[in-house]
């Protein structure tokens, strides 16, 4: 009889530093602010998109790079952006992303986009509560119904 071998896993959530500031997300302006102050989107020559995840009570409990690209595009998996928001145990999410140009205008795709990260983070019982795109001094949010 020959035996198979199978591979064990252990998943793990790695935190890379401490970032000290206010955590509580009060409104659209507020989340702007720390989208900022953490990731310096209005400094970035390349899209970058990154996330916020939060509690129930709108803190922030964990803040992540999901993907940097282009000047005018960012290739990024639906699923990474799930699997963030699950391993730190969040209740909602909020997603921001730079466009260097300085226009914050939501492309189609950036509309298409959020659509179908909204419906995957419904099935796995995750809010979504917005998508923040960056221009310079400016935002707009990409709100899915």
């Amino acid at each position: 009889m020959s035996r198979k071998y199978f591979t064990k896993y252990n998943l793990e959530l790695v935190k890379d530093e401490s970032v000290q500031y206010d955590a509580k997300i009060t409104d659209k302006n507020d989340a702007y602010k720390r989208f900022l102050e953490v990731f310096k989107l209005d400094r970035k020559p390349e899209e970058h998109m990154v996330m916020f995840s939060l509690n129930s009570k709108n803190e922030i409990n964990g803040a992540f790079l999901i993907a940097k690209g282009g000047i005018n595009i960012t290739n990024f998996s639906i699923q990474n952006i799930v699997k963030r928001a699950m391993l730190c145990n969040c209740q909602k999410i909020l997603l921001a992303h730079n466009h260097p140009t300085g226009d914050p205008t939501p492309s189609l795709t950036d509309i298409h986009t959020t659509k179908r990260i909204k419906e995957a983070c419904e099935l796995m019982s995750i809010e979504f509560l917005d998508h923040f795109v960056i221009g310079e001094n400016c935002f707009q949010t990409i709100s899915i119904g």
